[in-house]
């Protein structure tokens, strides 16, 4: 029997379905055998709650005489149903597709295997159909060469009524907070403090503050100096990132003015001389919150002049190096975008 003549069949068969008497449907095929798995290639058939007769390696076989390209599709289908309604499912990797067929209970289970094989076979048909080739693109014609007098206009690149600029990576916006020791500048130490607005990416790092320090009083040539300095600061710094601590490496200037106070002196020449501090730091900043750091450092400098102070019998000079210890915190202020 051809393809068309099992369509028909089986269409009349579900046009009389509906209308045909219990009595004529009592003939029903034997009681529903256990589960069957059958294989061709990548397909894979399973069989459950069907006749003997319908086994899963019948219906493959129908299938497989049908459509003889079957074992190339990737498909799982699921055979189930009862006496006078059969249903299948195809689940391939892209698509899902279900149908059902209903009997009259007339057909006998070689009928009903083939009108199953053939009604799959439709519709995997599909699936190893191959798409139609895609329209050629005709070839540009060919140019003539070029004469030995003509020359190639230069190229131009494309532009566009509309561009969108790129975004780099966010700047860090941080405000420290440090507490430092200097020594070189002053006959004491100086200890103080200063503040610091700090804008960081991935590599680099500008830092700018304002700073004050200050020394107690200290006996020194019969009396009791005291100095202190105000100073402001930039310098920009290339950045390391050490797992989750960063290094950065600076430079920069720092300007104030150094004062001194004495107590005690018959004739103290002290007053203000100016700084004028070229620098170099080193700075470890190692995250302890989520928006909060720890920073630790140290910085050199030469002051351009050296301060001197007079103080009754003593003489101070500044050294021709001072440096600087500082410890702090930086708390994270926020992020910017830049645009390219």
């Amino acid at each position: 029997m051809s393809r068309a003549g099992l369509v028909v069949l089986w269409a009349l068969g579900a046009a009389v379905a509906g209308s045909a008497p219990r009595a004529v449907r009592a003939a029903a095929p034997d009681k529903p055998a256990p589960a069957s798995v059958a294989e061709l290639g990548d397909l894979r058939l399973h069989v459950r709650g069907l006749p003997a007769c319908i086994s899963a390696e019948r219906v493959l076989d129908e299938i497989a005489r049908e459509l003889p390209d079957a074992s190339r599709v990737v498909v799982e289908i699921e055979l189930s149903g009862a006496a006078d309604t059969i249903s299948f499912v195809l689940q391939s990797r892209t698509s899902r597709a279900a149908r059902s067929l209903a009997f009259d209970g007339r057909e006998d289970c070689a009928q009903r295997v083939r009108v199953v094989g053939l009604s799959i076979a439709l519709a995997l048909e599909a699936l190893v159909t191959p798409p139609p080739d895609p329209t050629p693109i005709p070839r540009a014609p060919a140019h003539e060469p070029l004469a030995a007098d003509e020359e190639l206009a230069p190229m131009t690149s494309p532009t566009t009524s509309s561009s969108v600029p790129s975004v780099r990576a966010p700047a860090t916006l941080e405000l420290g907070i440090l507490a430092s020791t200097a020594i070189g500048s002053a006959p004491v130490p100086l200890s103080g403090g200063s503040v610091q607005l700090r804008i960081l990416g991935r590599r680099w790092g500008v830092r700018i503050a304002a700073a004050g320090a200050a020394s107690p009083p200290q006996g020194l040539g019969g009396g009791e100096l005291g100095v202190a300095a105000g100073l402001a600061a930039a310098d920009a710094c290339v950045r390391a990132r050490l797992d989750s601590t960063a290094v950065m490496g600076c430079g920069g200037i720092e300007l104030g003015v150094l004062s001194a106070t004495g107590r005690g002196y018959a004739r103290p020449r002290l007053g203000r001389a100016p700084l004028v501090i070229p620098t170099a730091s080193v700075e470890v900043a190692a995250p302890v919150a989520r928006r909060l750091s720890v920073l630790l450092g140290a910085a050199i400098g030469v002051p351009l002049p050296r301060p001197i102070f007079h103080a009754g019998e003593a003489r101070f000079r500044g050294w021709p190096l001072v440096a600087r210890v500082f410890v702090g915190v930086a708390v994270l202020l926020g992020r910017t975008a830049r645009r390219a």
